[in-house]
């Protein structure tokens, strides 16, 4: 943060691994992707009250999706797919003293060329401690 109210932040969110087996009149395939992406916002905060910030986020992600495919699936649009994208956020922060906070938030990574696997946006919870 560079003050009270607003700062930069940086991310990086792995959606992790995916595997979809299928059958299709008698014909076997697979599709296998793994999808993970990176950011850098500024950050804007608003105090409620002594406990309770709500904030937001506006910035740029880098989505990469590497996606495999056998079977039927394997004339589909597959591979290693990288875009960048308009990021945004929003969330609030529940401070319990001034160094343990709890964060809940919502975050948009936009969209990428290759979606298998991968979502554009997340709900997360977790912790912050301050130094």
């Amino acid at each position: 943060m560079f003050d009270k109210n607003f700062g930069l932040e940086a991310g990086y969110t792995d959606f992790g691994k995916s595997s979809y087996g299928y059958t299709v009149n008698g014909l076997n395939g697979n599709i296998d992707a793994h999808a993970k992406s990176y950011y850098i916002a500024g950050k804007a905060s608003w105090p409620v009250n002594e406990q309770i910030n709500v904030f937001g986020k506006l910035g740029v992600a880098h989505n990469k999706n590497d996606v495999n495919t056998s079977g039927l699936a394997a004339v589909y649009n597959t591979g290693d797919s990288s875009k960048t994208s308009v990021y945004a956020g929003v969330g609030a922060e529940y401070a319990f003293n001034q160094k343990v906070s709890a964060v809940v938030e919502y975050e948009h990574y936009g969209k990428n060329d290759i979606d298998q696997g991968r979502r554009k946006g997340a709900i997360s919870v977790g912790a912050k401690f301050n130094f």
